[in-house]
């Protein structure tokens, strides 16, 4: 995935990238271990409850760069606005998700088994743009078991911010 050079009418390769992170995920086959390398730089914006929906079992989405060179998520339009888990054993790596609006609820909403956030970063856009919690576990017993979240940063100086994970119900196997 490319925001710079990618189109969603190409074949999704390393050369001809998809454009949108979602697009890419639509063209995903569950449990054949499908990988999604999201290019250093890419940047995109984010709109709507699961305006990205991770709905295929099985993959996993690597943001390849460093520091500010990862690619970069903007969760805006929103206090809704989130990415929505609902396939089990989803993996998401070494991306940057700021938070674009006021008090955005969360930005993963995991109602899928065996997600793992690994070493992504959440940060503010800017003064008064924050997310309430990075992580929601679903509201649903067990829905969210054997979530894994490892190796993650979260700044933000705003006091409305209620946690980094929360659980709205019982969760197995974190």
């Amino acid at each position: 995935v490319d925001s710079a050079r990618g189109s969603n009418g190409n074949k999704g390769t390393r050369t001809r990238p998809f454009s949108t992170l979602d697009y890419a995920i639509g063209r995903c086959t569950a449990n054949q271990g499908d990988i999604i390398l999201v290019r250093e730089n890419h940047a995109e914006t984010i709109t709507g409850a699961g305006g990205i929906t991770a709905d295929i079992a099985g993959i996993t989405i690597i943001g390849l760069g460093t520091y500010n060179q990862r690619p970069r998520f903007l969760m805006d339009g929103g206090t809704t606005v989130s990415f929505l888990v609902s396939a089990a054993d989803v993996t998401v790596q070494n991306c940057v998700f700021a938070s674009g609006h006021a008090d955005v609820v969360t930005c993963f909403d995991v109602t899928g088994k065996g997600f793992t956030s690994l070493g992504n970063e959440f940060v503010d856009n800017v003064v008064d743009e924050n997310f309430l919690s990075c992580i929601k576990c679903s509201s649903t017993a067990n829905t969210s078991d054997g979530a894994k979240v490892v190796s993650n940063r979260f700044v933000t100086p705003d006091a409305a911010t209620l946690g980094f994970i929360l659980c709205v119900d019982d969760i197995r196997d974190v």
